[in-house]
């Protein structure tokens, strides 16, 4: 499973960081409000690196807050 290692904020900026395994693909995606029917959206989609690396998303978030998850594709 994969996880956000830490996240950091910096004005309206997010950074999200995380290590990427060689050969798999992710998706970061968020939503703004947490419920039962979270409707999720996909803020990038990371190609597989071809070796095991450290990466940094960035998002330009407009809410005040944000919530983010890591999936494998």
């Amino acid at each position: 499973q994969p996880r956000i290692d830490r996240v950091e904020r910096n004005g309206n900026q997010s950074q999200l960081f995380f290590t990427a395994v060689a050969g798999q693909a992710y998706a970061v995606q968020f939503c703004d409000i947490l419920s039962l029917t979270n409707n999720w959206t996909t803020l990038t989609n990371i190609s597989a690196p071809p070796e095991t690396t450290n990466l940094v998303v960035t998002d330009i978030a407009s809410a005040g807050q944000r919530f983010y998850r890591l999936s494998t594709q």
